[in-house]
């Protein structure tokens, strides 16, 4: 047991307290016993000092989890004239962000009372609160709002709410008046909370009156948010039925078109184009384009019972059938290869399609049919050949110049497609628009697999 005795008998002969260099206070800050440390703490140690990564003595004790916080020593240190506001440690930390980030709510509190500034964000660029929030820690979070920790517009907090698994009704309502239910940051948060996949943040949000300017643009941009990829992520998006369920309910349109006369005026398409990929913008697709394209039948099945053109064309023509075809398909694409369960979501969107109306014999602006683009997917092939209108126009060449079996004939990934159209009724000995046939164009491009396929034909 120490006896805080000592450390004045050590002072009177001679050993000095300076920093933590010396590793007084450090020793003394982490002595269970308080009076170590008051002992210490009146010999005038210097209280910013850092103790390499761990930072100042202050920020030491607030990263404390709370069933261990020491709460007599974290009060000496303040009356001391510890500051409460002192960045230190490698990311430039407050002890405020510190205990945010180990849910220390006592420690904050304490800090509040000295003078913390809630709305400091340093280095990091979080603000407490933002940091509060990511870690769950709601209770805290609701302390420092109130407190005035709010920083940026309350993006950073609404975006850590998004991200997280949990949602707290409370806290959410409170940040969503703090920032304004009709802000560009209530729009955000209800985009980013549907991108990751948090049904009850959403409805939170939305029971909560987030709208943004314009609550029609907040809602189809949120529907986009369901189908579409980050930018920085290259894993496709989850099927999210729930959440476009909810969407749809609260007014998003089934049949929303990423372009200025649907998706709002223009400076919101460009941010919000920034936001999702600016292909998206550029080709002006539909919902429904980038839900079948990522194969996401339940959400392909909500918007086609909501009332979304089952043939809506983007601005090259292409239609969402199309874009099932192309994209659920192996071509050189490197993000579809060895992904034979995109490759089975695409084809099962692409049945709902059809269902629904959907043309595979209906062409973009340079000739291309859902039939042509998807010959390198079997499954696909199987199903627009059942429907009666492929097969009686099996060997019609499109404004591509290909016919169906001339442009199976023409590359390796595709000669698998070739025994079905075969048996659909392709003739072997029709050439394309330029004169070549089947065979001459499979022994042109090397392709020994469709070429066996094709003098297998009595």
């Amino acid at each position: 047991t120490p006896h805080p005795e000592v450390i004045e008998i050590l002072i009177k002969a001679g050993c000095k307290v300076t920093d933590l260099g010396s590793q007084s206070l450090l020793q003394a800050t982490y002595n269970p016993n308080p009076a170590v440390l008051a002992a210490v703490l009146r010999y005038k140690p210097d209280l910013k000092a850092e103790a390499y990564a761990l930072g100042s003595a202050l920020s030491i004790l607030a990263s404390d989890e709370p069933a261990v916080f020491r709460k007599e020593h974290f009060r000496l240190l303040l009356e001391a004239g510890a500051d409460p506001n002192g960045a230190s440690g490698p990311r430039g930390k407050t002890p405020l962000q510190q205990a945010a980030f180990y849910r220390n709510i006592d420690a904050a509190r304490m800090l509040l009372d000295a003078g913390a500034n809630p709305a400091l964000t340093g280095r990091t660029r979080e603000s407490a609160l933002d940091i509060a929030v990511g870690r769950e820690a709601y209770d805290l979070a609701m302390l420092l709002l109130e407190a005035g920790g709010l920083t940026n517009d309350g993006r950073g907090a609404l975006y850590a709410l998004a991200r997280n698994t949990t949602t707290d009704i409370a806290l959410t309502r409170k940040l969503v008046v703090a920032v304004g239910a009709e802000s560009e940051a209530a729009a955000d948060a209800v985009a980013d909370s549907v991108r990751h996949g948090n049904t009850a943040t959403v409805r939170t949000l939305l029971d909560a009156g987030a709208r943004g300017p314009d609550t029609v643009t907040t809602m189809n941009a949120a529907l986009f948010a369901a189908v579409t990829e980050h930018p920085n992520n290259a894993r496709a998006p989850r099927d999210k039925p729930e959440i476009v369920a909810l969407l749809l309910e609260r007014g998003a349109n089934p049949g929303a078109r990423f372009s200025a006369s649907d998706f709002g005026p223009e400076e919101v398409r460009r941010r919000w184009s920034s936001r999702f990929g600016n292909v998206w913008g550029a080709v002006e697709a539909s919902v429904l384009h980038m839900a079948a394209s990522h194969g996401l039948t339940q959400t392909v099945a909500l918007l086609l019972a909501a009332g979304a053109p089952a043939d809506a064309t983007d601005r090259r023509g292409q239609t969402p059938l199309y874009w099932a075809s192309s994209y659920g398909s192996l071509s050189e694409d490197a993000y579809n290869r060895g992904r034979p369960e995109r490759l089975a979501a695409c084809a099962d969107a692409a049945a709902l399609l059809l269902k629904a109306g959907a043309d595979p014999l209906r062409e973009e602006k340079n000739g291309w049919s859902p039939l042509l683009a998807g010959l390198s997917n079997p499954q696909l092939t199987a199903l627009f050949l059942k429907a009666p209108r492929v097969k009686a126009g099996v060997n019609a060449v499109t404004g591509s110049a290909w016919s169906p079996l001339t442009y199976a004939a023409s590359h390796e990934r595709l000669a698998e497609s070739i025994p079905p159209l075969l048996a659909a009724g392709a003739n072997p000995k029709k050439p394309d628009a330029t004169g070549g046939l089947p065979l001459f164009i499979a022994l042109e491009n090397k392709n020994g697999k469709a070429a066996a396929y094709l003098t297998a034909v009595p």
